[in-house]
């Protein structure tokens, strides 16, 4: 990922969408910390206290999914 910032916070870029890719940029916090975008909190299908999972992908890319079910609630399915 490409970067630019004023020493106290940078910008990154993340793709999403459901109709091709969207650009987003979101700021990385001088503690690096990323606020995600209301959008964007819609499109994965999660709230306040949710888990996403975040893949570190070749050349600098992430992939940000909303955690399976069994994350979110503790539990494990079992078949039956």
């Amino acid at each position: 990922m490409k970067c630019a910032g004023d020493g106290k916070s940078e910008q990154y870029v993340l793709f999403s969408g459901s109709k091709g890719p969207t650009l987003i940029s979101l700021k990385i916090t001088a503690r690096g910390q990323v606020t995600l975008k209301k959008e964007v909190l819609r499109h994965l299908g999660v709230k306040p206290g949710d888990t996403v999972d975040v893949d570190l992908l070749p050349n600098g890319r992430i992939q940000i999914a909303a955690a399976p079910l069994q994350q979110k609630t503790g539990l494990v399915l079992k078949p039956t």
